[in-house]
């Protein structure tokens, strides 16, 4: 699997190294290899047996097959775990800023983030596309208990590779053709002094004076209050 992402990164041209650490990619080929490795201890039944293991710091002997059933049951347990959200918790927490968002807005929701466009093909919205997905599952709008007036909207600014004219002139433009008024929940990377959506407010809205800019749920955000 590492010489088909070396093949396609140096070959093609195309990098796609944050893949790496999506297991989806290689896991099933472990499971074969782990299954062939197993399937020699399968038929040896007892603890004396030439296949039999030893427990680490214990004098005692597991057969072939006990330790493939141990292995099974330790493995389903951590599944279990994984998709319980018990163990390896992902670091965005939508479930958290949504409500978050919800509670601190007046009017309808806009939510809006920039992406950085590179030469080469890359991963990109992963963190806004996650507040869309959780929408979509938890949130519908048509839901009465969604806590919508209306359906949120989305937009995204695009900047870097190909793109010449400044966030903060889109940013104006865009904002602009919303019907006022409404909350804007700008998304961002991190909040630094030269964030153009502090620096460039856009000519309708203004910074909300109990909730400017934080983070909550693992989401950095600026929010404007836009009503003219």
């Amino acid at each position: 699997m590492l010489t088909v992402f070396a093949l396609i990164c140096y070959g093609y041209g195309s990098d796609i190294t944050r893949g790496l650490r999506y297991k989806f990619s290689y896991y099933p080929a472990i499971l074969i290899l782990a299954g062939g490795i197993f399937s020699a201890y399968w038929s040896q039944r007892s603890p004396n047996g030439s296949l039999s293991v030893t427990v680490p710091f214990r004098k005692h002997r597991l057969s072939g097959r006990r330790l493939i059933q141990l292995t099974w049951t330790l493995s389903l347990i951590s599944t279990l775990l994984v998709v319980t959200d018990f163990a390896f918790i992902k670091f965005y927490a939508p479930d958290r800023f949504i409500p978050f968002v919800q509670q601190h807005s007046e009017n309808p929701i806009v939510f809006a983030t920039t992406e950085e466009i590179a030469a080469q093909p890359t991963v990109i919205g992963a963190k806004f596309l996650s507040i869309g997905w959780e929408i979509e599952r938890h949130y519908p709008p048509e839901a009465e208990a969604s806590g919508w007036a209306l359906a949120p909207k989305f937009f995204v600014l695009r900047e870097g590779y190909g793109i010449e004219t400044s966030v903060a002139s889109r940013l104006d433009a865009t904002v602009n053709q919303i019907p006022l008024p409404f909350d804007l929940w700008a998304i961002r990377r991190h909040i630094d002094q030269e964030d153009p959506f502090l620096t460039d407010i856009p000519s309708v809205c203004r910074l909300d004076s109990q909730t400017p800019h934080g983070n909550k749920g693992g989401y950095s955000y600026v929010h404007y209050q836009c009503d003219g």
